[in-house]
């Protein structure tokens, strides 16, 4: 307590603790004081005299005080002081005496510009932090699933209104809620039923991995996935070859989008792409020449970079062009400057992203930067002090477009439309997936087992 940071900073302690021993009496506190001995007494004034009285230890409440200075500003003080006993509420023979904290401040000049900050993890509220009884908490707790958060905030807020009662009883936010909820009681039983699932040759579940103090990585996946992986990944010139899954679309000839192997995840890490990275890659007889489509997501390029370091890997066209279009934005550009740009990067048939070999990429490099240079010389003040676009372009994209994007990575491996033109990837086939998947579970939280079981449910309807 007596060091360590708060709203108001990093704090040293400043001298040792020290030991206060008080005295309940009938209508007030009494200081205590220790003779040589270690026996407890105070002074009693009579008259002009001063007679000692003794203590009962078991009536003193024993507190604890810390003094502490601001590293930033030395004027700045703090003490702290804490009853060192725990007090029972069915116990009238003890008094609850809460944490007192106190600032001081030697230079009065500075004490109007002195404000007492939020709780340190409060980044984007101003409301003091302030703690919340476990009784309040678990009752958030036993609240139906399916419930929504701001659902639960919005009844404990109508309560409250009608019924003003302390923050201690309160929920604080949405985010509280939601904490709470992710905190509920122990998944053991839940995840001993999912491993005796592995054991059965039929089951959904292909792996479960689960480290210490973490939350599980599940794999599902069934031999007709890892058929079709191999038939549309490792051999592209095979895709028009009979499939197991027959369905085709009659314009495209070309089978729908049907669920392949597929990783429940609960942390956003190139550790837990891995896990499916890894089984894939065994069930594929260790085959490392791989068509990988995907976001611009650091982990997964991480992932795959770690696990198929010769594949080729597509990134959604899409998800590229938004993040420049935001940051052409923030360089403060006109629509029709935008529109010029992205039409060098994206849209012309001799664009960027339709380079089929190095030199062409090269050139069409020179022309973005050329059309930059054109669009800060008609308006130099607008663009001073802003930092140049092309040049984040050039650190932060150019190899994205030369080892993701453009036709010379398309071609080699026939990502081409039905009138045989390299087309460009999006991953709008993986959004409908999970568009659909979040239809069938209502767009309501569900278990892991409930989880499991839909997407079982949907594998199987497609298979069938």
């Amino acid at each position: 307590l007596s060091v360590g940071k708060d709203g108001n900073g990093v704090w040293k302690q400043t001298s040792s603790s020290k030991t206060l021993f008080v005295l309940k009496e009938q209508d007030k506190y009494q200081i205590v004081r220790r003779d040589t001995s270690g026996k407890l007494f105070y002074n009693k004034r009579i008259g002009n005299k001063y007679i000692l009285c003794p203590v009962n230890p078991d009536e003193v409440i024993t507190m604890q005080r810390c003094y502490a200075t601001n590293v930033t500003n030395s004027s700045l003080r703090r003490m702290i002081a804490y009853s060192s006993q725990t007090l029972t509420d069915d116990d009238s023979t003890k008094w609850n005496i809460p944490i007192f904290l106190q600032y001081s401040i030697g230079i009065h000049e500075k004490i109007k510009n002195l404000r007492l900050k939020p709780h340190g993890n409060a980044k984007k509220s101003d409301r003091p932090f302030t703690s919340t009884l476990p009784s309040v908490l678990m009752q958030v707790k036993s609240h139906p699933r399916f419930l929504k958060p701001s659902t639960i905030y919005n009844a404990s807020i109508s309560n409250v209104e009608e019924v003003p009662l302390p923050s201690l009883m309160t929920v604080r936010d949405r985010k509280q809620v939601y904490n709470a909820r992710q905190k509920n009681e122990s998944n053991v039983e839940e995840y001993l039923v999912i491993m005796r699932n592995l054991e059965k040759s039929t089951s959904i579940i292909a792996r479960f991995s689960m480290s210490r103090g973490e939350a599980p990585v599940l794999v599902l996946s069934q031999p007709h996935m890892i058929k079709e992986l191999k038939r549309c990944c490792i051999n592209p010139s095979d895709q028009m070859q009979p499939s197991v899954l027959s369905v085709q679309y009659r314009k495209t000839k070309k089978a729908p989008i049907f669920i392949g192997p597929t990783m429940i995840h609960y942390r956003d890490d190139a550790q837990s792409y891995q896990e499916l990275l890894d089984y894939v890659r065994r069930e594929l007889n260790n085959c490392s020449t791989l068509v990988i489509e995907s976001d611009g997501a650091k982990a997964i390029k991480k992932a795959v970079s770690s696990v198929f370091p010769d594949s080729t890997h597509l990134y959604c066209t899409r998800h590229v062009r938004q993040n420049i279009e935001r940051q052409l934005m923030k360089y403060r550009t006109t629509l029709d400057e935008r529109r010029g740009l992205l039409e060098l990067m994206f849209d012309s048939s001799e664009s960027l992203i339709q380079s089929e070999i190095e030199e062409e990429f090269q050139d069409r490099l020179n022309e973005l930067s050329e059309y930059w240079r054109t669009i800060q010389t008609r308006d130099e003040t607008r663009f001073t002090g802003a930092t140049d676009f092309f040049q984040w372009f050039n650190q932060y994209q150019t190899d994205i477009f030369r080892n993701h994007l453009i036709a010379a990575i398309r071609i080699p491996i026939n990502f081409l439309d039905r009138n045989g033109s390299s087309q460009l990837f999006y991953n709008n086939d993986i959004e409908s997936m999970n568009n659909a998947f979040k239809n069938q579970t209502n767009w309501e939280l569900k278990s892991l087992s409930e989880i499991i079981d839909i997407l079982g449910k949907l594998i199987i309807t497609q298979k069938k």
